[in-house]
């Protein structure tokens, strides 16, 4: 322990000596000298102190100062910039010594941008939009980086303009268009390309919901033809000649429209229970459509059909003394208008008086009634229905029938077998001819078998048959009355109950009024009495020496029949022929004719070729 202590102060006193150094000699030069500890200090030649650096530092007043390197530009230097946009060329330096930087950018007049130095290395130069160049423009950038100690970066940026694509503009899209639902119609889409030099456009249907087929031509002519009322959209697709096609959408708006027709009925009337009535509507188109008349079955009461422009119905007794709605539709396929029109129902009460006259009353030498003495005699006796033969007059136009037909029954409803057969057979009815048409007789070639269905009111109609026989032989007048038998049966059959028959004209003898002849089956009621005149002579030819007209009713008809009366217009008593009455204007005086026939003369019925005397016969139905 002695000797420790004594060790450990012997070391003290050596080091305080100064490690044993001689104190007469000069001191270390590189004493406290660190060479910023990137070096150690060492002594030059003269014996001074030096610092040996690292690499890549140096030395200043024994310091070692790292060595400054020159920043650098890492951005590209090399750009593909699309025409016509917006373009930011980020540019980036970087100094391994951690100095600030400053950038800046020469050349700027070549690309036109403008730099944003952000102060720590980095930048960004914004220029454009280029101008549409179809490509293969250049420009230059000279790119500088500078640090803190004036060490520079440079670094020249080439740049190429590339052609870009753009999309086509549509000029005049969306659009509307409207037109009549038939009709055909165009539009013209324009477009346009902003590339340089422009693309070609090609034009085509992206879709559609129209239902007609429109045809788009490549120039953009647009083509179509509506087919019905409606408003729809094409979808109309303009492309581009681009290497990678672009293109541009617009609508086209189609209105195909319609103008609603116009229909006019009749003001609310008044019909008869049982009697065919007819209505007059009109149905017309503005935009000139065909147009349809049609019953309106959701508001039609009265059960009628339409025929042309009018609408035709027979009350029934169930509509008798009420009311009944008559609908209308009027439509031109796209568009329809209701009409209406309130028909009141005078029930049927009956009875009819009906008088049915025959007579071949032509006079003069052409078969005509055009000299008026047949004319008179109808009129004088005011028939419902004139079972009329020969009946030539005037042109035998429509127009000349009416003015006949008028005339003698009050009423336009007259029926021929032809107007221009030589000697024709016709029908006057005062109540509406539901149907006609004739049968042909076998035996003759100049007139037929003139049938019509007359129209009554109440429950049952009449089906009137006028005929003028051939004279001989007498077996033809059978030969006809036996083809008016059996279609008269086949009618009776299709329509049980329906129709009252009457045969009536010219038989030209009395064959044909006998059980073989219209007697057969006893479809007509062929039994005498005959009608007279007022001498009691059945003849009815001019001479009046022969028997040759007849009006003959079926068995129900002829027990209807009821005495022939005439009233004095002057307020006498009336004349009265119980079995019907042969009418010769002979047997009566002027006087007489004018109380009861007028307009008839004495001398009608003494008119040089004056053929026969008219038949009457009247009816009472229940």
């Amino acid at each position: 322990m002695i000797a420790l202590r004594f060790h450990l102060l012997l070391l003290i006193l050596w080091l305080a000596a100064g490690f044993g150094c001689d104190h007469g000699r000069p001191g270390d030069p590189c004493a406290g000298i660190t060479c910023s500890d990137h070096g150690s200090c060492v002594t030059d030649d003269t014996g001074a102190a030096a610092c040996d650096c690292e690499e890549g530092f140096h030395t200043e007043n024994l310091t070692c100062i790292e060595d400054n390197v020159a920043p650098e530009l890492t951005s590209a230097g090399s750009l593909q910039v699309p025409e016509q946009v917006v373009y930011t060329h980020h540019i980036t330096c970087i100094d391994s010594n951690g100095d600030d930087l400053h950038l800046d950018v020469l050349g700027v007049a070549l690309c036109a941008g403008t730099l944003t130095d952000h102060g720590d290395g980095t930048g960004d130069y914004v220029f454009g939009p280029t101008t549409e160049t179809d490509g293969g423009s250049n420009c230059a950038l000279s790119v500088i980086c500078t640090d803190a100690h004036g060490e520079m970066a440079e670094q020249t940026v080439s740049v190429e303009i590339v052609e870009a694509n753009a999309v086509p503009v549509m000029m005049n899209l969306p659009a509307e268009v409207g037109l009549h639902w038939r009709d055909a119609g165009e539009f013209q889409a324009t477009a346009t390309d902003p590339d340089v030099p422009a693309d070609t456009l090609q034009w085509n249907l992206a879709e559609t919901d129209c239902n007609f087929s429109p045809v788009v031509e490549a120039a953009g002519l647009v083509s179509w033809t509506c087919s019905r009322k409606e408003t729809c959209a094409l979808l109309l697709r303009v492309v581009d000649s681009g290497e990678v096609p672009l293109s541009a959408e617009g609508t086209l708006t189609v209105r195909c429209v319609n103008t609603p027709p116009v229909i006019e009925v009749p003001p609310p009337t008044t019909a008869v229970e049982g009697l065919r009535t007819k209505l007059t509507a009109s149905c017309a188109d503005p935009d000139g459509d065909p147009v349809t008349l049609r019953v309106d079955d959701a508001w039609d009461t009265c059960g009628g059909t339409i025929s042309g422009d009018s609408y035709i119905f027979t009350p029934t007794a169930a509509q008798g003394g009420g009311t009944c709605v008559a609908g209308f539709t009027c439509s031109d396929t796209q568009d329809t208008v209701i009409g209406t029109t309130t028909v009141s129902v005078t029930a049927y009460t009956g009875p009819i008086q009906l008088r049915i006259i025959a007579g071949n009353l032509t006079s003069g030498n052409y078969s005509d009634y055009d000299s008026g003495h047949g004319l008179r005699i109808l009129q004088a006796l005011r028939p419902d229905l004139a079972l009329v033969q020969e009946m030539n007059y005037l042109g035998n136009t429509v127009a000349n029938y009416d003015a006949f037909s008028g005339a003698i029954v009050g009423t336009d409803h007259w029926a021929v077998d032809d107007a221009w057969f030589e000697l024709p057979n016709g029908i006057l009815s005062r109540w509406p001819i539901l149907s006609s048409g004739w049968w042909d007789d076998p035996t003759l070639n100049n007139r037929e078998l003139l049938w019509a269905e007359i129209d009554l009111p109440g429950p049952v109609d009449l089906f009137a048959i006028s005929v003028h026989l051939h004279t001989s032989p007498a077996a033809d007048q059978v030969t006809a009355s036996l083809v008016i038998v059996n279609a008269v049966k086949a009618h009776r059959q299709a329509f049980p109950g329906r129709f009252l028959y009457v045969v009536g004209g010219d038989f030209n003898g009395t064959s044909s009024v006998s059980a073989a002849g219209f007697g057969t089956d006893g479809v007509f009621s062929v039994a005498p009495p005959h009608p007279v005149d007022d001498l009691g002579n059945v003849n009815t030819n001019a001479p009046r020496s022969k028997q040759y007209d007849f009006v003959l009713g079926d068995p129900a008809l002829r027990a209807m029949q009821v005495p022939v009366v005439f009233e004095s217009a002057w307020g006498n008593d009336t004349l009265t022929y119980p079995n019907g009455l042969v009418f010769d204007t002979r047997t009566f005086t002027q006087e007489v004719l004018d109380e009861f026939f007028p307009p008839a003369l004495t001398t009608d019925s003494a008119a040089a070729g004056m053929q026969h005397m008219a038949i009457v016969k009247d009816y009472l139905l229940p």
